[in-house]
C-alpha cells in the first residue's frame, strides 16, 4: 500500500489560492508521501487541479468538512467525530492538522483509532496571541471562542499528539506549559525560499522611497498605526494582504488624503511577491502578535532593514532582531523609526546585510528537509512496514 497522510489545514483549500499561498510540497516535504489527502473546514472547496504542486508529486485528494459555524465551535464533538471517521476512511499512515483546536482534536481522535502517527502545528501562543490580544482590543466573540478551546481542547490536543511542530520558539513555549515534553517538540521554522529573494537595484537619485508592509489587514497586525506613522513622512507606502481591516484602512488613506502615497495590493503569488520587496527601501509592520513572521523572513532576505514594534521579552522576534530597529508600536514610534532609516542610507544597508545573513540559516530546503526527516522519524516509531511505503531519505 501507497504511503499516505492526512492534512487538516487552517483555511480551506480555496483561500491558499486566494492569497497566492501556494508553495512547493508545502503539505508533503521532500514527496515523503504519495498520497495526500486533505479534510477541509469548508462546505466546497478547490478542486486538486488547481492546487499546483503543493503536495508535490503526491496524488491529491480534496474532502470538504463543512464550515466551523458558530454552532459547530461552541459544540464540535459532531463535526469532530465525522472528520475522524472520513480520515479513518483514507486509511492514513499519518495524520497532520495544523491548530491544536477543533482540527487538532479531530486529527488526534482519528490517529488514536487508527494507531498511527499525529502531528500538530503550533503557530502561535494561544495564552498571548488570542486570548490577552483579542480580550486587549475588545474581540469578545473572538476571544469567546478560544477561552473555550484553552479549556476544552488545546492542551489535551497537544499533549495527545505524536509531534507538535512549533514554526518558531514562541509558540514552543505555550507547548511546554501544555505538557508537551521535549522528545515530542520540533521547531521548524515557516518555509521561505531565500533564493526568490535578492537585493534591490539601485536607485536613481530622483526615487521616492518607499515603506513596505506585508501581511493580513488584521487590527493585530498594525496597519492603521503603520498608515497614521507615514503621514508627516516624505515617502510612499506600500501594503500588501487582504482582511476585516481594507475598508477602514482605504477611507483612513482617504481622509489623511494619501491616496496618492499608499498602494494597496490584495493579493499577489508567493512567487511574485520579491519584486514588491525590490520596490521598497524599509520594511515596517507594527504586528501586536508575539514571535516573528514570514513578511519579516521575505524582508530580510531581500536585504531591507526593519521596523518593528518594541515587545516583552516573551514575546520578541527571534532570528532578526540584529537587522531591525525597535519602536514604540505607536504612530508617533513607527514615524519616528522609519524617518531614521529613510535620512540613513548605510544603516540600511547595515541592517539589510545583518538580515539577509541570518535568515539563511532557515532557508526553505534546510526546514523542508528537517520536515521531512521528522515524519520519517514519527512512522518509524510505528511499526508499519505491513501497510506503508516511505519515500527513502
Amino acid at each position: 500500500m501507497k504511503s499516505v497522510l492526512a492534512v487538516i489545514p487552517n483555511d480551506p483549500l480555496w483561500a491558499y489560492i486566494q492569497k497566492g499561498e501556494l508553495k512547493t510540497r508545502y503539505f508533503n516535504p521532500n514527496d515523503v508521501f504519495e498520497k495526500v489527502h486533505f479534510f477541509t473546514p469548508s462546505d466546497d472547496d478547490a478542486d486538486p487541479k488547481e492546487l499546483g504542486d503543493i503536495a508535490g508529486k503526491a496524488e491529491v485528494f480534496v474532502h470538504p468538512l463543512g464550515k466551523l459555524t458558530v454552532s459547530r465551535l461552541l459544540w464540535p464533538w459532531p463535526w469532530v467525530l465525522r472528520a475522524a471517521e472520513r480520515i479513518t476512511r483514507a486509511s492514513p499512515c499519518a495524520i497532520r492538522a495544523y491548530n491544536p483546536t477543533y482540527g487538532g482534536l479531530a486529527a488526534v481522535t482519528a490517529a488514536h483509532r487508527l494507531n498511527i502517527p499525529s502531528v500538530i502545528s503550533l503557530h502561535g501562543n494561544y495564552d498571548y496571541d488570542e486570548r490577552y490580544l483579542l480580550f486587549k482590543h475588545r474581540r469578545f466573540l473572538s476571544c469567546l471562542k478560544y477561552v473555550y478551546t484553552g479549556l476544552f481542547i488545546e492542551s489535551s490536543t497537544l499533549r495527545r499528539a505524536s509531534r507538535v511542530v512549533a514554526a518558531y520558539r514562541f509558540p514552543a513555549e505555550y507547548a511546554r506549559k501544555c505538557g508537551v515534553e521535549e522528545e515530542r517538540l520540533e521547531i521548524i521554522y515557516n518555509r521561505v525560499d531565500m533564493s526568490l529573494f535578492t537585493p534591490r537595484t539601485p536607485h536613481a537619485n530622483d526615487h521616492r522611497l518607499k515603506v513596505v508592509c506585508v501581511g493580513r489587514l488584521h487590527v493585530l497586525k498594525g496597519q492603521y498605526t503603520l498608515v497614521r506613522a507615514m503621514e508627516g513622512l516624505d515617502a510612499d507606502l506600500i501594503l500588501v494582504g487582504d482582511g476585516e481591516e481594507y475598508a477602514r484602512l482605504k477611507k483612513l488613506v482617504h481622509h489623511l488624503k494619501m491616496d496618492s502615497r499608499v498602494t494597496f495590493y490584495r493579493s499577489v503569488p508567493n512567487k511574485q511577491l520579491s519584486s514588491i520587496y525590490k520596490q521598497a527601501d524599509v520594511f515596517a509592520l507594527p504586528m501586536e502578535y508575539g514571535g516573528v513572521s514570514i513578511p519579516m523572513f521575505e524582508a530580510a532576505a531581500s536585504y531591507l532593514p526593519l521596523v518593528l514594534p518594541r515587545r516583552t521579552a516573551v514575546a520578541s522576534p527571534e532570528l532578526v532582531h540584529d537587522s531591525a530597529l525597535f519602536v514604540e508600536n505607536s504612530p508617533k514610534g513607527f514615524a519616528e523609526g522609519i524617518r531614521r532609516l529613510l535620512g540613513d542610507p548605510q544603516l540600511r544597508q547595515q541592517l539589510g546585510e545583518r538580515g539577509r545573513k541570518a535568515v539563511l540559516a532557515v532557508d526553505a530546503p534546510a526546514m523542508e528537509a528537517r520536515e521531512a526527516d521528522m515524519y520519517r522519524r514519527v512512522l518509524d516509531q510505528v511499526s508499519l512496514s505491513n501497510s506503508c511505503k516511505i519515500a527513502p531519505g
